[in-house]
């Protein structure tokens, strides 16, 4: 998958396009691995249910909470450390102050590739010639000018 990928994002390739060509490819791969990528696809829906913000369902019931702009289901971290779905409502206000407190929480921790990302274009920005200039002319220049 990574190497179609990145032949395709040579030219610029949709996540669709690059799914297709991978299935046109692998289907026997595909299926033999079908038990675990629909385990991965549902776990993946799960997450996005109960994303909706609270707010009537329907004319004849009126949801709990829907002048608030919040969801209806949040994840929480439980005292065991684990992650769990929780409907808002049945929330005690101390997991409520807590889910709070975690998404206040500065995000210090970028994802070890953004950071990456950011030192490679804090190296390379000085050798940029226009804003079209790509990260590979600039990486080029930067090491033939003995910098790399």
């Amino acid at each position: 998958m990574a190497a179609l990928k990145s032949r395709m994002a040579v030219k610029g390739a949709t996540s669709e396009s690059i799914v297709n060509e991978f299935i046109k490819h692998h289907g026997d791969a595909i299926a033999r691995e079908n038990p675990e990528l629909i385990r991965i696809a549902l776990m993946k829906i799960v997450q996005n249910v109960g994303k909706a913000l609270a707010g009537p369902t329907s004319s004849v019931q009126i949801e709990m909470f829907a002048e608030y702009g919040i969801e209806r289901m949040v994840m929480i971290t439980a005292a065991n450390g684990e992650k769990q779905h929780r409907k808002v409502e049945r929330l005690t206000v101390m997991e409520a102050r807590a889910f709070i407190e975690d998404h206040m929480k500065p995000k210090s921790r970028l994802p070890s590739p953004v950071k990456e990302m950011t030192r490679l274009l804090d190296t390379i920005e000085p050798y940029k010639v226009t804003d079209r200039s790509t990260v590979g002319e600039c990486w080029k220049k930067y090491r033939k000018a003995g910098a790399g």
